[in-house]
């Protein structure tokens, strides 16, 4: 018996009998054949003649399957023409091949091309944001990996990893991209894999194990600057540095990443770099400079969110909540504090139902005014332990909250409480470059 990668052509005719739950006297009768002929043909004792397959091919309805070596070849070369569609980003294309790849589905004994099929659906529906389809089809494939081979395996790996990225599952999603690594190896790296494990990383404020990753990816994406991917990579990799307090090696890779998204037109990465400069800018004092650029993030967020498609909206508020977030550190540094009550309030509409948003407006408003005891105390008891409990930037907003109330408290001569933020700030640079990512 074939693993099921190879099948003799009788065993394809033995499942799809099966499949379809039709009996040996049932192919027999319809065309006009001993059973017993049937069952030698299923077995490989004898090679059907050309009358006998056509026949059994006819009743089985398997006339446009892949049944013969040469016509297996056909749906192989079709894949790899819609796996390069979607390599291209050529989405109404590669969603207009579809159909004439999707009788793939109804044949049970191609096992690897099965999943190959719906993995590149799944990849699809994954660029089109349609990430409900997707999570149906990988729960469809997942039956079928036992025994699959180490190809199959692989994409359905790092499309399960993608899958809870786009949940904020960022342990889970780390999980797969790193199994993903295991069956490849760092020898023969995959760019977008090795992105993602730096990614995840990230996300979990692991930025010495991000660092590690991001340089890597840096390297593999190097021959080609038009590539978005380098542009996300060195934003992270700035990113990466901010939080390791290596300014030194920032400002050169987001003067050159800033020239890139403008020439690019991504206006995400327009945004999260320009967020990123201004951030530069604002440890380095130079708080006019860091408003004006906060200004231009401002009206990118805003230009943003009223282009997006629907299924991209809350990635649009996210990123437009943190820019008037940006927008207000920086205003408080320079003491203009009642034009920090107007962003605000100019944000809570777009926040309106999502509790994180609304939490980080709240902590927002809450520290421009530390000296009420009302706002200290929500600040300690509510939008600290919350916002510790967030993935990733949670716990930047809570490390810049603590230093403030840390100084605060140091300025009120109150050293027990300046010492419980300092720990809880101690604590969270260890869970980021000793704590372990489980």
């Amino acid at each position: 018996m074939s693993n099921g990668t190879s099948l003799t052509i009788g065993e394809k005719l033995k499942q799809a009998r099966t499949f379809k739950g039709l009996s040996l006297d049932n192919v027999a009768h319809a065309i006009k054949k001993h059973k017993s002929l049937i069952s030698r043909v299923e077995s490989g004792q004898v090679n059907p003649t050309e009358e006998v397959f056509e026949g059994i091919r006819k009743f089985l309805e398997l006339e446009n399957a892949p049944l013969l070596p040469h016509e297996l070849e056909l749906y192989v070369d079709h894949l790899l023409n819609w796996e390069a569609l979607l390599d291209a980003n050529r989405l109404p294309e590669a969603r207009a091949m579809q159909p004439e790849l999707a009788p793939i589905m109804s044949l049970p004994y191609e096992r690897e091309l099965t999943i190959r099929y719906l993995m590149l659906e799944t990849r699809l529906l994954f660029k089109e944001n349609n990430h409900v389809e997707a999570e149906k089809l990988l729960t469809m494939a997942e039956p079928m990996l036992e025994g699959a081979s180490n190809e199959s395996i692989y994409a359905y790996r790092r499309n399960i990893g993608f899958l809870h990225t786009t949940k904020g599952e960022h342990k889970l999603a780390l999980k797969f991209f790193l199994q993903c690594l295991d069956l490849i190896g760092e020898e023969q790296p995959d760019g977008i894999i090795i992105e993602q494990i730096a990614h995840c990383y990230c996300m979990l404020n692991k930025f010495h194990h991000a660092l590690r990753y991001f340089l890597y990816s840096q390297v593999l994406f190097k021959g080609d600057r038009t590539n978005p991917r380098a542009y996300y990579v060195n934003s992270h990799l700035a990113a990466c540095y901010l939080n390791t307090g290596e300014f030194k090696k920032v400002r050169p890779i987001l003067d050159i990443l800033y020239r890139q998204v403008q020439i690019s037109g991504d206006v995400t990465l327009q945004i999260t770099t320009l967020i990123s400069i201004s951030g530069l800018d604002i440890k380095g004092g130079e708080y006019d400079k860091a408003l004006k650029k906060s200004n231009t993030a401002l009206e990118l967020a805003h230009e943003l969110l009223s282009k997006v498609m629907p299924s991209q909206i809350p990635v649009a508020k996210t990123i437009y909540i943190f820019a008037i977030l940006h927008k207000i550190d920086c205003l408080k540094k320079m003491g203009m504090l009642s034009e920090c009550d107007k962003l605000i309030e100019q944000g809570r509409p777009i926040a309106q139902g999502d509790k994180t948003l609304t939490t980080i407006l709240d902590t927002a408003y809450h520290s421009c005014r530390l000296n009420d005891i009302k706002s200290v105390n929500y600040l300690e008891e509510t939008a600290i332990p919350y916002l510790l409990s967030c993935n990733g930037f949670g716990k930047d907003i809570v490390l810049e909250l603590c230093r403030e109330l840390e100084a605060h408290y140091k300025k009120k001569k109150s050293k027990t409480k300046a010492a419980y933020m300092a720990a809880i700030i101690r604590d969270i640079y260890e869970d980021m470059f000793i704590g372990d990512v489980e």
